[in-house]
């Protein structure tokens, strides 16, 4: 791409430029710095807690170099892992737009985190919990709480019985969470049912996902951390930071150029696709006059009377 296209790209998209005031807290860089990457321990800690995650002394790595997969044009990426003392290896994946294989990935994902010890040569007892949290923009479980969660127990609904504990997948889905209005964990346990919205919005876990939700406007998102606990203070204090460095900027420009060469390929390869139709119609066309002038030729007609009823060379007729 010449300098003066690329300058001028680079200025059309600075109208449409994201800024404070038109953002998606969803996006996939947005998120890595006011939650996914290594140095927010503090809201990493506060928020899994609020999804019923307790970590237990120091959170040892959050690594965030994890690319994403684009076979079949897959939307998502793994945006955290984080790794803990008390041997729990969590895996935390911002889904915004719904793919049919999304739910194999994301057990994909765990299993393979699952088996990382066990391929390493150690001791079957010495697996890590293996959680996973997908927070996904749109709904597609039958149930209908926003947060529900998954591992393996009994079929039996009389018996509550768990097989194993080391294996747990958290599905968040935010078109129902944005349709909450009493949130209750459990409707017969009276004591921990909210009653009003006023109790909802001062619930940690309703300010964490609201923090989070695409949308919420920077506006109310203030109005939320004003009511928040520390972790979602270095939330917000994170994601301006983020504006006013340039640093999601320079994170847009990149995706605008990165999807601009995708349309050049794709532009590319849609031509050589026609190409290559074209050229094998010409070579099709061709294939079907050397069939008919070697039944001819058979007929023991002249090639000189071939060459005129298919357009083939006197020569080539002969060589046939």
């Amino acid at each position: 791409m010449k300098n003066s296209e690329k300058n001028h790209k680079k200025e059309g998209a600075s109208e449409n430029m994201p800024s404070l005031d038109n953002y998606s807290a969803m996006d996939d860089f947005l998120f890595l710095k006011y939650l996914g990457e290594k140095g927010n321990m503090l809201q990493q800690r506060s928020f899994l807690k609020t999804l019923g995650i307790n970590i237990e002394g120091k959170i040892t790595t959050t690594n965030t170099k994890m690319p994403p997969d684009k076979k079949g044009g897959k939307k998502s990426r793994l945006d955290s892992r984080i790794i803990t003392e008390c041997e729990k290896d969590i895996n935390i994946e911002v889904q915004r737009k719904k793919t049919d294989d999304f739910i194999q990935r994301l057990v994909t994902y765990a299993y393979k985190r699952a088996i990382e010890p066990i391929a390493k040569g150690q001791n079957y007892k010495k697996m890590k919990k293996i959680i996973s949290v997908a927070i996904c923009g749109y709904s597609f479980l039958e149930s209908p709480k926003y947060h529900n969660i998954f591992c393996l127990r009994n079929s039996n609904i009389y018996i509550n019985e768990k097989l194993i504990d080391n294996l747990e997948i958290h599905i968040i889905e935010m078109e129902k969470f944005r349709k909450t209005v009493i949130y209750e964990d459990d409707p017969n346990d009276k004591e921990n049912i909210i009653e009003t919205e006023k109790d909802l919005k001062n619930n940690l876990k309703h300010q964490y996902l609201a923090f989070i939700d695409d949308k919420t406007t920077h506006k109310e998102r203030k109005e939320i951390v004003k009511m928040g606990d520390e972790g979602l203070k270095a939330s917000m204090k994170n994601l301006e930071l983020a504006f006013q460095n340039g640093a999601f900027d320079e994170y847009f420009r990149e995706k605008l150029d990165e999807m601009h060469q995708e349309n050049i390929m794709q532009e590319k390869l849609e031509k050589e696709r026609k190409i290559g139709e074209k050229k094998g119609k010409i070579e099709g066309k061709e294939e079907e006059k050397i069939e008919i002038a070697i039944k001819l030729r058979s007929e023991g007609i002249l090639p000189e009377i071939i060459s005129k009823a298919t357009g083939l060379t006197i020569s080539k007729i002969k060589n046939l």
